[in-house]
């Protein structure tokens, strides 16, 4: 019985290991001293999300990344750190599709530029038959420390018609666009929301028929809209789709031989909007 004793504790002792090694489970260990068998879905910056190990269900657990000391896997042998959420030791070539190890931050801030398309201005208000340009160039800036914000700020030339232009004729737009992240992998999604200001003008002139002299005809306007869309990425290339909606305040001047005249309105209006551009 003496003998039975040690070899029963000695079983007892390994047979978590046991399991963790037949089942290929995953280690956790809390700060409040728990052991948890189970096979993680998911890890992040958040926490982790798993299943257990002998569930029958499959249900899913979520475990906050404030009380986890350490995670080992015997499938990809992965170390789980505070600092860099998830790290792969070198000896891993690569990790299964049942880890996802994305980071919530950026190494460093990047830039990038990019020219679009705009199409013309769908207004649901008075439109005032002004002209527009529909090439727009851009420089987006997304910094380190903020990697779900970018700041984008936009150039689009103008011209009208067949009269001659006067002065600078450009619309500058500065937009806000708001990524999210994946509550478990830290992943940035596609879509994004947020707003944007433009401010426009456009001058030209033309000689009247009849008197022979000219009138200095000049637009200005601005927007304040909100946005949504789409920004499709792959190695340092990137497509954005984006829809744009709000209010817009216009005044036009005119100076001629019939004096100074002014005109104003305000409506509401959509743009849809595309462009190409390079990550840096």
């Amino acid at each position: 019985m003496k003998k039975v004793l040690p070899i029963v504790c000695l079983l007892f002792g390994l047979w978590p290991s046991l399991l963790n090694a037949q089942t290929k489970c995953d280690t956790i260990l809390t700060t409040d001293g728990r052991v948890i068998l189970c096979k993680i879905l998911e890890m992040g910056r958040i926490g982790v999300l798993y299943h257990a190990c002998d569930s029958k269900d499959n249900r899913r657990y979520h475990l906050p990344a404030a009380i986890i000391q350490d995670i080992k896997s015997p499938r990809t042998n992965i170390l789980f750190t505070k600092s860099v959420v998830l790290e792969k030791k070198s000896n891993v070539s690569r990790l299964t599709k049942d880890t996802i190890t994305q980071k919530t931050t950026i190494e460093r801030s990047h830039w990038s530029l990019c020219v679009g398309l705009e199409s013309p201005w769908i207004f649901i208000g008075e439109d005032n038959g002004m002209s527009a340009g529909f090439f727009q160039f851009g420089l987006e800036v997304t910094s380190k420390r903020s990697p779900g914000i970018s700041t984008a700020f936009f150039f689009v030339p103008l011209w009208e018609g067949s009269n001659e232009p006067e002065g600078v004729n450009a619309e500058l737009g500065l937009m806000i666009k708001r990524f999210s992240f994946s509550s478990y992998t830290g992943v940035r999604s596609k879509f994004y929301w947020g707003g944007e200001a433009r401010f426009g003008r456009l001058g030209s002139s033309y000689f009247s028929g009849s008197s022979g002299k000219k009138t200095l005809n000049t637009e200005h306007w601005s927007r304040f809209m909100g946005c949504l869309g789409f920004q499709f990425g792959k190695r340092g290339l990137y497509l954005d789709l984006s829809v744009s909606g709000g209010a817009q305040y216009y005044r036009e001047k005119a100076d001629g031989p019939q004096g100074l005249s002014i005109f104003r309105s305000s409506g509401l209006l959509l743009q849809p909007a595309a462009s190409v551009g390079i990550r840096f």
